[in-house]
């Protein structure tokens, strides 16, 4: 089979593994849509670069992540010309829409318009189609299906002196990597369920008198921006998202939090730090407690005193810890690789049938 990304994915993975298993990838830096958004390329030059090529190699999937993003510096959303995506879907078999950032990113991707016409719209929340956005689907049409981030089998570990330099580098009670949400996006993104600020749960882990490690951008330091200049001595600056993975194996225990609440929504933080071999806290979020048992410790969204209070658990017993971290990693490794993503996303497409 032959597949044509358009760009805009997290990473590699999912064009590396589809490559292993026999298929034709085309997933060039022409046609990578946010790079051409970083760039300040104009759509519809995006659109007249990327359009030859897509030809010349006449894929018989065509498939979009997410497709739209803020435009610095001018108003509106850069987005993927629905012009070109309609000339995609007449030479392809079949066209797949991905986006990782639902819910919050659903009401802007479906007032772009940008899944009309799509076979099969994969998501990191199930829940947009019947659930959360019930009226858009009989102009969409689109099916949904569950499709979440995964674990990079590729990710390799330090090890001997470099293990040591990144475990004294890293090491910590609880580390927390990301932005400081502090509150969910602007409207129109999706609002409902906000847990409440992050930099709450690291104050409260700090005056419980943990040793906490803060990675992520810059922000963390600013008020404006729902961090604080006080977690100056915790914050440990920015690390390459391709070795986020040392710190989640490292820290003793790792943060998982969501911006919005969504039916078996993940943000990636489950399959990211489980398979890294980390232990995690994340909030008890509809679905998830189904998918990983009690190899996650669990706290209600927004509750810090819980919080605090299954954290302070969990260091107190190291044992407990390393069955959470056994337990995480073969669910990960059994269910949630990128080879997993693979088969399944070639089995959505092979087993399609058209309704519309």
């Amino acid at each position: 089979m032959k597949l044509a990304f358009l760009g805009g994915g997290p990473s590699d993975a999912l064009p590396h593994e589809l490559r292993a298993l026999g298929h034709e990838v085309l997933a060039s830096p022409v046609l990578d849509w946010y790079r051409a958004c970083l760039d300040h390329l104009d759509p519809g030059v995006y659109a007249e670069r990327a359009w030859p090529e897509i030809r010349r190699f006449a894929p018989d999937v065509i498939v979009l992540n997410k497709g739209w993003h803020g435009w610095a510096g001018r108003e509106g959303w850069w987005y993927v010309p629905l012009g070109l995506l309609a000339q995609c879907r007449e030479i392809c078999r079949r066209s797949v829409y991905i986006c990782y950032d639902d819910p919050a990113a659903t009401p802007i991707t479906l007032s772009l318009g940008l899944p009309v016409g799509f076979d099969l719209w994969l998501t990191s929340c199930p829940g947009i189609g019947r659930n959360l956005f019930p009226s858009a689907w009989s102009r969409i049409r689109a099916d949904v299906h569950e499709f979440w981030l995964a674990w990079d089998t590729r990710n390799q570990f330090p090890t001997g002196d470099a293990m040591q330099a990144a475990i004294a580098r890293h090491a910590c009670d609880l580390a927390v990597t990301g932005s400081p949400y502090y509150k969910p996006f602007p409207p129109p993104h999706y609002q409902t369920g906000f847990a409440g600020p992050r930099r709450d749960l690291v104050f409260a882990a700090i005056a419980a008198g943990f040793k906490v490690g803060i990675y992520g951008p810059a922000t963390w330091l600013k008020r404006e921006h729902g961090g604080d200049p006080r977690l100056a001595p915790y914050y440990r600056g920015w690390v390459d998202p391709r070795q986020i993975h040392v710190v989640h194996h490292i820290a003793k225990t790792c943060l998982g939090t969501h911006l919005v609440e969504g039916r078996r929504y993940d943000s990636g933080r489950l399959p990211w730090v489980l398979g890294a071999g980390g232990c995690l806290l994340h909030e008890l979020r509809p679905g998830l407690r189904d998918e990983f048992g009690s190899a996650v410790a669990w706290y209600t969204p927004g509750d810090v005193v819980a919080f605090v209070a299954v954290l302070k658990n969990l260091l107190a017993d190291p044992a407990k810890r390393l069955r959470m971290i056994t337990a995480g990693r073969r669910i990960v490794l059994d269910k949630h690789t990128w080879a997993h993503r693979a088969r399944r996303f070639i089995a959505l497409v092979e087993g399609y049938t058209a309704t519309r």
